[in-house]
């Protein structure tokens, strides 16, 4: 939904429907020919970009740019390979579209005016990358444990690598991926393999170096979302948890400590989260 709650979007099968919080009838609705994979509205309420995979084959993504209200997309740009995630900035400005499996590990970056690729990050996994809100920032992670972030440059009007860090254990993914909205602060949550058992850490950046300000290890198992408040001051993280649910799957965090001040156990396992912008208010399921 839009950080103000006066739209919330939601896919389906082959549906999408655009509702405000005073009905359960939609405002406007419309049904595609393809399944809807991912979902995402505009910070303005005006924009809905559709994430879609080639289903039953995956062997191919497709994203669409709607206006609300009108049944003809603005956009659809098309991509060999298997539909993992769909990223915006809040402005709608970048539109990133995740995909691994059928040979191909990559992000394409695209403008969410025209749907035209500005940049394809050579490595990727199936979680979902981050953004700043203005999309000068992109936190992007792998299956081999290394975190990277880009920077676009307004002079060659692509992104380039700022910093990488790879993380603890030999064999380990970066699973939750998560940054502020000014872009100042990134975390990034782990899934560690031990010999005979799993673990999960939280890494928490400053934009300037790809040397952790701290790290939360022992968290049971793989650490699934994670996400940041604007200002990079509140950080909230949520997985799988312990598998004897011996430890919480939920932890916040103030950004100066690598100390809990709330966590909460639960009988299963979570995998979303979304904190408000201002880190108030958290929602994990």
């Amino acid at each position: 939904m839009t950080e103000d709650r006066s739209k919330i979007v939601n896919g389906y099968s082959h549906s999408i429907a655009v509702y405000t919080p005073a009905s359960s009838t939609p405002i406007w609705s419309i049904t595609i020919s393809r399944s809807v994979t991912g979902i995402r509205i505009s910070g303005d309420g005006l924009k809905v970009f559709v994430g879609v995979a080639n289903l039953p084959a995956g062997d191919s993504s497709f994203v669409y740019c709607y206006t609300v209200g009108q049944n003809t997309p603005v956009w659809i740009k098309s991509y060999p390979g298997a539909f993992t995630s769909l990223v915006i900035n809040k402005p709608a400005t970048r539109v990133i579209l995740g995909e691994y499996g059928g040979g191909y590990a990559i992000i394409h970056v695209l403008n969410g005016a025209d749907g035209s690729l500005i940049f394809d990050a050579p490595s990727s996994d199936q979680y979902p990358p981050a953004i700043s809100t203005d999309g000068k920032y992109i936190v992007n992670g792998n299956f081999s444990g290394y975190v990277y972030l880009y920077e676009y440059d307004d002079a060659l009007l692509t992104y380039s690598q700022k910093w990488s860090h790879k993380v603890n254990g030999t064999n380990s993914w970066v699973c939750g991926m998560g940054i502020s909205g000014d872009g100042s602060t990134i975390a990034i949550g782990t899934m560690i393999f031990l010999t005979s058992s799993y673990d999960g850490e939280l890494y928490v950046f400053n934009n300037n170096s790809p040397d952790p300000l701290w790290i939360y290890s022992n968290m049971g198992d793989m650490v699934q979302c994670v996400d940041v408040s604007g200002d990079g001051s509140i950080i909230a993280a949520a997985g799988w948890g312990p598998f004897n649910n011996s430890g919480p799957d939920f932890y916040l965090f103030r950004k100066q400590s690598n100390t809990p001040y709330f966590t909460l156990s639960t009988p299963g396992s979570l995998f979303c989260l979304d904190l408000s912008d201002d880190g108030k208010i958290c929602v994990t399921g």
